[in-house]
């Protein structure tokens, strides 16, 4: 099944759902194409095209589970003594849990087949059961939530897992690509890449259903506990020993947790005390090369080495000072009300953040003037600056008028129908992601024009990130006198150092960025974009009776807000693994 047939259609009874889902579970749970009837009938029949994708799904998985116990077997010196960990514990504890995973997720699909093939599995009769319920017609209601909730859960459960999936499975395979690394012979240089193009598409098919969540925690586990090890330099003996003892364990883990939760509210500490003593213009790609260059600087100085988690947090504080950076000191919307609520944000107490995060949820009304008189009064905030740094007394007089940002103005869009939620998605795409700029019309009749107008956005994006690279790159390769003075300077002021390995990664991140959005770019101009393709479903698709006022806010925040929560979450998880190697 493909994404495009989970696109829900104008659902009249609850039999409908269940028929969807019913569909996803026969190719993501069972693997076996049948249907209710021929359940019902004893009548399932043995051919190619019922058993196609779990025959498929079973090869890749056991090709995945053979090839991973070679490695260990036969190639241990080779794959894993160059890449151990020092002090710490190596990459055979992610190798092995996949293997027991694969192992395991083969068994129950086995115990599932045989099940059905002996006509003994009680869920399909639960299906029949739901799809053949005769209800009275949805109320309107009713029909905004199931789609609301729909749309949510596909994007929580089949998307988002996914994408985890498919990188912890590359990652993984680490092994095979490090090994190109350290080969020296060319023929074996040359083999060892085809086995890790191999293994890497591979895990691309290789995608199962529920058992996915259980996945994700395993792979969190492992890499929380292997920055934990390293982190405190304990040896992988010290921790086996421990295995018989839970509450040992239980403290063990709480004690290294603890310690990395005070050095992480440092890094964000040093990141704000940066961002307010600048005397320049404040401009939102100085606060991210000034965050990128501190938390990498003191991940080296605490670790000497960047692992996995180092990597996750450090682009999950980079995201999340992007994002604040990018609505609230965004610089056509900056004022000050919106820079004090950017300060409210910056505040590091926890029992203040989650005061200010109930309050947010609680408030029915989503204006900006009413959750900031809510969090002044429980925050108790009574200083801020007098105006945002960088901008003139003029320049904040012209935007007196302009009290509230767009994210915060609802009203400002008019939403009335489910369509015009997702035109304002599809426009942030466009701006954001493809960076090209057309209509719905033009994406369906397949005649996107090829202008100037089109590509005026992916020529500015394009240049400015190209010149930042080139710069970057004369800066590691020929770094200049000036250059190396200011890198100096930079480390006596902040009290940090290395600053100079730091631009290494950001070249790194930039053009894993840039590739990513060209790989937009290119599925939409081809048009094969899915995600384009759902939301101009939704576009096209309305009720007649529009949506009452007292839900348009909760539309709004479960449909823009998730969206970009969901977005953030697969696009880190892709910088921490991609990173890794």
């Amino acid at each position: 099944m493909e994404i495009t047939e989970f696109i829900p259609k104008k659902v009249n009874r609850m039999g409908e759902i269940f028929e969807l889902y019913f569909k996803a579970i026969k190719k993501y749970g069972y693997r076996v194409d049948f249907s209710v009837e021929q359940y019902q009938n004893r009548s399932i029949v043995i051919d190619r095209k019922t058993f196609h994708s779990s025959f498929y799904s079973s090869c890749r998985s056991w090709f995945l589970i053979l090839y991973f116990l070679f490695s260990l077997t036969f190639h241990q010196e080779k794959f894993y003594k160059p890449i151990r960990i020092k002090d710490g514990i190596d990459l055979r504890i992610p190798v092995i849990a996949l293997a027991i995973y694969l192992i395991s997720i083969e068994i129950s699909y086995l115990s599932v087949l045989i099940e059905i093939l002996t006509y003994r599995l009680k869920t399909v009769k639960v299906f029949d059961a739901l799809i053949n319920f005769h209800e009275s017609k949805l109320t309107y209601i009713n029909h905004c939530r199931l789609l609301r909730n729909f749309f949510v859960a596909r994007l929580l459960f089949g998307w988002v897992a996914k994408l985890i999936v498919f990188f912890s499975l590359i990652l993984s395979s680490i092994v095979s690509i490090r090994s190109i690394l350290i080969s020296r012979d060319n023929f074996e240089l040359i083999r060892e890449f085809i086995t890790a193009l191999i293994i890497s598409y591979v895990t691309v098919k290789h995608v199962a259903f529920i058992m996915n969540i259980l996945f994700i925690v395993m792979v969190f586990f492992i890499f929380t506990l292997e920055f934990l090890a390293a982190r405190l330099k304990q040896p992988i003996d010290f921790i086996e020993s421990y295995v018989y003892d839970p509450i040992k364990i239980v403290r063990i883990r709480f004690d290294m947790m603890q310690s990395f939760v005070k050095d992480y509210a440092e890094i964000i500490w040093q990141i704000d005390r940066i961002n307010h003593h600048t005397k320049r213009e404040f401009f939102v790609g100085e606060c991210i090369m000034k965050s990128l260059m501190i938390l990498t600087a003191y991940l080296l100085q605490k670790q000497k080495k960047i692992d996995t988690l180092s990597f996750f947090v450090l682009f999950l504080t980079i995201e999340v000072a992007f994002v604040f950076n990018l609505l609230f000191y965004k610089a056509s919307d900056l004022t000050d009300l919106n820079y004090k609520f950017y300060r409210i944000f910056t505040i590091y107490n926890a029992r203040n953040q989650f005061v200010l995060r109930n309050k947010l949820i609680n408030t029915r009304r989503c204006y900006f003037s009413n959750i900031l008189k809510h969090i002044k009064t429980n925050l108790q905030i009574q200083s801020f600056p007098a105006r945002p740094f960088g901008f003139s007394v003029e320049r904040e007089q012209e935007k007196k008028n302009n009290q509230t940002m767009d994210l915060f103005r609802w009203k400002k869009y008019h939403i009335e129908h489910v369509s015009e939620i997702f035109e304002i998605i599809f426009k942030m795409r466009q701006k954001y992601s493809s960076r090209l700029e057309f209509t719905v019309e033009q994406y369906l009749n397949r005649s996107i024009p090829y202008n100037l107008k089109t590509f005026r956005l992916t020529i500015f994006r394009f240049v400015t990130i190209w010149t930042t690279i080139i710069i970057l790159l004369s800066t590691i390769l020929v770094p200049g006198f000036d250059k190396f003075i200011s890198i100096k300077r930079l480390e006596e002021t902040h009290h940090v150092n290395r600053l100079d390995l730091i631009y290494i990664y950001s070249v790194l991140m930039v053009i894993s960025w840039e590739n990513l959005s060209l790989i937009e770019f290119k599925n939409v101009i081809r048009y094969r974009n899915p995600s384009n393709e759902i939301i101009i479903h939704f576009i096209q698709f309305d009720f007649d009776r529009k949506i009452p006022k007292q839900i348009q806010n909760d539309l709004i925040k479960n449909f823009i807000k998730q969206s970009y929560i969901f977005g953030t979450i697969y696009r880190l998880i892709c910088y921490s693994t991609f990173f890794y190697g």
